[in-house]
């Protein structure tokens, strides 16, 4: 199992909460102190993570079909997006 971390989406500082917490939760940033309750934070995690993947299955998809004589992408990438609230480690 891998460890992500919560990031502030302006700062990109860690959050600071506590150990296993519940949905009412606070969620602080660690550098400008920005709160929110933990299933909002999770809820803007998840859709980071979403679009993010979405962005990196476009990207491939791409380079992918550029050299293709049978592929043609015209659907438009994923438009740039910011977060309250993002994670750390995605690996893509």
């Amino acid at each position: 199992m891998s460890k992500h971390s919560i990031l502030c989406g302006s700062c990109k500082s860690q959050a600071k909460c506590v150990a296993n917490p519940g949905p009412g939760d606070k969620v602080t940033c660690s550098g400008c102190g920005r709160e929110d309750r933990f299933d909002d934070v999770m809820k803007s995690v998840k859709d980071y993570v979403i679009h993010s993947m979405a962005q990196s299955f476009d990207r491939s998809f791409q380079r992918i079909a550029r050299g293709s004589k049978f592929l043609k992408v015209t659907s438009k990438s994923p438009s740039h997006r910011s977060f309250r609230w993002t994670t750390s480690n995605l690996g893509i």
